[in-house]
């Protein structure tokens, strides 16, 4: 069976996580690697959160019920990591669509939900 890569989910960071570098990394199913992207992020992404991730599709791969569903999973089990660990977090729609798609073009699809991650 070959792997299809559907939701993709792309991980905005700020600085104030100690060690991590600040920007827009994009996640790599197949080689679990964060790749770093070059661009200008729209300044009210994070909103007080040490992280950000953004669930977007390709509609060319996946249909957008689909891709709600998986983000569904998804971010359920992202939020339930985060209670589990003491972190406070926000699964939501308040993302500016527009803005992520000027600023990263090519490296993001149709965006769905934004998930944002505080601090302990």
């Amino acid at each position: 069976m070959r792997f299809r890569k559907l939701l993709a989910v792309l991980v905005l960071m700020c600085a104030a996580l100690a060690g991590a570098a600040e920007g827009a990394f994009a996640s790599d199913a197949l080689k679990h690697t964060p790749t770093k992207l070059d661009a200008e992020l729209p300044g009210n992404l994070l909103q007080g959160a040490s992280v950000c991730l953004i669930y977007h599709y390709n509609l060319a791969r996946q249909i957008r019920d689909d891709a709600l569903l998986d983000a569904g999973f998804v971010g359920q089990n992202v939020y339930l990591h985060c209670a589990a660990e003491g972190y406070r977090n926000v699964f939501g729609d308040g993302v500016d669509r527009a803005g992520l798609k000027r600023a990263l073009g090519k490296h993001i699809g149709t965006v769905l939900y934004a998930h944002r991650i505080g601090v302990r």
